[in-house]
């Protein structure tokens, strides 16, 4: 259950913004960071979908399994 609460928490925005350290930052650096990250994110994003949807399957499952052996 604990699994589930997780899942459904609200899912932050990822903070994907480049930092540089360096004030001659080339833009390509910049770009290619911004698109791992935001790849990243959504990676993550689509990991908690999939245990969102197993879990739900569970839950289905359990249910007809409880209505079928309780008539």
């Amino acid at each position: 259950m604990r699994c589930l609460v997780v899942v459904l928490s609200r899912q932050s925005e990822p903070d994907c913004e480049f930092k540089a350290t360096e004030s001659k930052t080339d833009e390509r650096m910049k770009l290619d960071y911004e698109r791992q990250c935001y790849r990243h994110a959504e990676m993550i994003v689509r990991n908690r979908l999939e245990l969102l949807q197993n879990s739900v399957d569970t839950t289905i499952k359990a249910l007809k399994r409880t209505e079928g052996g309780g008539s």
